[in-house]
């Protein structure tokens, strides 16, 4: 509460987002990145929290595939890149292994279907294994080779096709 003139019978309040100043004469805005606690004290947005004006009792949560990239205080709430992945409420950005991929403000990778390979991690895309080669399983890292007997001629398949007789 605050009050700009003498002799008045009552205080006033402050409105949402902002404090009594310390002479309790006039009301003042916290700083992007905290909020206003019990109307006169600003405290900092704790991990994973961000606040691009001042809050009122608490800051934002950052939502998942998203982070704030700073530990307390943060303003603002980013989109993870591609090839990597966050949960709510995060600092940072976690990155997807090799086998998965991920794409702009992902909150988990994605496994790499059969017939397709992220070789490294932090992949934005699984590639489909070429001719001649094959992935049978999800989340591979590599493709296969068709062994002696067998050939795949086309591309992000599964399996080898055993070589007709004659």
């Amino acid at each position: 509460d605050y009050q700009p003139t003498a002799g008045e019978g009552a205080c006033l309040t402050c409105p949402p987002g902002l404090m009594s100043d310390p002479s309790f004469t006039l009301c003042a805005a916290c700083q992007p990145g905290e909020y206003v606690q019990n109307f006169d004290t600003c405290v900092r947005c704790s991990k994973g929290r961000y606040a691009p004006t001042a809050q009122v009792d608490n800051c934002t949560s950052c939502a998942s595939g998203f982070y704030t990239g700073t530990q307390t205080g943060a303003s603002t709430c980013t989109a993870c890149r591609p090839g990597l992945f966050s949960a709510a409420d995060s600092m940072d950005c976690s990155t997807c292994p090799a086998g998965s991929w991920s794409g702009n403000g992902f909150a988990s990778c994605v496994k790499c279907e059969a017939g397709f390979f992220s070789a490294k991690s932090r992949s934005a895309t699984c590639a489909p294994c070429g001719a001649g080669t094959v992935a049978p399983n999800m989340s591979s890292i590599a493709c296969k080779a068709c062994p002696i007997g067998r050939f795949q001629g086309a591309t992000g398949q599964t399996a080898c096709v055993l070589c007709p007789s004659g």
